[in-house]
């Protein structure tokens, strides 16, 4: 293993390290800050795709074509959304004492899901280095698959932000 390929494995396990340590606490979400979990899960994914096909150019692997990644993508992103709206529908959320947060309970399962769809990714490239450009665009998609399960599960954390809102106000309204 070449010094560059170390030095990105320690920098994946560190970064992984620090999101599971993150999010194995009960969190105070804010409604502006909900959206930064699955925006840096986006652009580390993103990165992750592009520097895939950048030492697959290096290293003379077969890189799928466009179409193939496309269709790929859209298909994690699509099975993604669901599977996370879901996973949101079952986390356990409280009111916070401020009024534009909440308390959402952690939960191991939406960092497994994200570890498990990397480190699926980078075993399979590990293993089938050149398993071909079908396998690589099936890695890309469950990654994608993985980074949309949250943005789906922040989704429907929003929605029952805005139904505690609701609930508070008219608790409040009658008394």
């Amino acid at each position: 293993m070449n010094q560059p390929h170390l030095q990105t494995y320690i920098m994946v396990f560190v970064i992984a390290a620090l999101f599971v340590w993150r999010n194995l606490r009960p969190r105070k979400l804010g409604v502006g800050t909900l959206w930064i979990l699955p925006s840096v899960l986006l652009v580390l994914s993103a990165l992750s795709i592009w520097a895939s096909y950048a030492a697959a150019e290096e290293t003379q692997a077969a890189v799928p074509p466009m179409w193939m990644t496309a269709v790929a993508a859209m298909a994690g992103l699509a099975a993604g959304i669901p599977f996370g709206i879901l996973r949101g529908r079952h986390s356990k959320v409280k009111q916070s004492e401020r009024r534009d947060a909440m308390i959402v309970e952690p939960s191991a399962v939406v960092i497994l899901i994200w570890l498990g769809a990397f480190a699926a990714r980078l075993g399979l490239r590990a293993v089938l280095p050149h398993a071909g450009a079908a396998a690589t665009a099936l890695t890309d998609a469950l990654l994608l698959f993985a980074t949309s399960s949250v943005a789906g599960m922040r989704y429907e954390l929003y929605r029952k932000f805005k139904a505690l809102h609701v609930t508070s106000a008219n608790v409040s309204e009658s008394a």
